[in-house]
C-alpha cells in the first residue's frame, strides 16, 4: 500500500482501526486519550483489566492519580504541552521518557503504572494527549525466590516470597483471566 493515494484511504482507515484494537487489547498495557482539561476522551478496553474500572471515559485523570504523585504527573503534562513545538521537530523514532505514577484501582488499591505521553493536542484529528501505559511489576521477589531456592533454603522461607511474587503477577496480568485446571 502506497501512503497518500486516494484509493488507499479506506485501507488505511481500516488498518488504523485494527491497530487501535491491538493497542486496546494488549495485556498489562492500556492507552488513554485525554483532552486539554485532562478528561478521558477514550480508553482502551484493557484499562479494566489493569485498573478494574469498567469505563473511565469522562473522568478527569487527576482523580485517578495517587495524591502524592499528582504534582509529578502535572509537571510531566505541563512539560508535554508547553514543549509541543519542540516535540513536533523530533525524529518520529524518538521516544519520550515515561513517568511512573500510582493509579487507583477500583478496589481502592494503587497500581504502579509507567506512562508515556505523546502530545496530539494540536492535531485536529486526535486533539488530545495520548498516554501509553504499562503496569510496573516489582521483580525483586522473583530474584529473591530464585536465590533462596539455589541455596536450598527451607520451604518455609521460599513459599512466602513466591506467594508475594505470584500475587503481584496476578494483579499485573491475570485479573480477568479464567484459570481452568488440567
Amino acid at each position: 500500500m502506497v501512503a497518500g493515494s486516494a484509493s488507499d484511504d479506506v485501507g488505511r482507515d481500516e488498518l488504523l482501526v485494527r491497530v487501535a484494537r491491538a493497542v486496546s487489547r494488549s495485556n498489562g498495557h492500556f492507552a488513554v486519550l485525554v483532552d486539554g482539561a485532562l478528561t478521558v476522551k477514550w480508553a482502551s478496553e484493557t484499562v479494566s483489566s489493569v485498573l478494574g474500572w469498567p469505563d473511565v471515559v469522562g473522568r478527569n485523570v487527576i482523580g485517578l492519580i495517587h495524591p502524592d504523585d499528582v504534582e509529578l504527573a502535572l509537571l510531566g503534562i505541563m512539560h508535554h504541552t508547553t514543549n509541543a513545538e519542540a516535540y513536533s521537530q523530533l525524529d518520529r523514532a524518538t521516544m519520550v521518557d515515561p513517568v511512573t505514577v500510582r493509579l487507583q484501582h477500583l478496589d481502592g488499591s494503587w497500581v504502579q503504572v509507567q506512562v508515556t505521553l505523546v502530545n496530539h493536542l494540536a492535531d485536529p484529528e486526535i486533539g488530545g494527549l495520548f498516554g501509553i501505559c504499562q503496569q510496573v511489576v516489582d521483580r525483586s521477589d522473583m530474584e529473591l525466590a530464585i536465590d533462596l531456592m539455589s541455596r536450598n533454603a527451607a520451604i518455609e522461607r521460599v513459599l512466602p516470597v513466591v506467594a508475594r511474587y505470584a500475587e503481584q503477577i496476578g494483579r499485573a496480568s491475570c485479573r480477568e483471566r479464567v484459570w481452568i485446571p488440567v
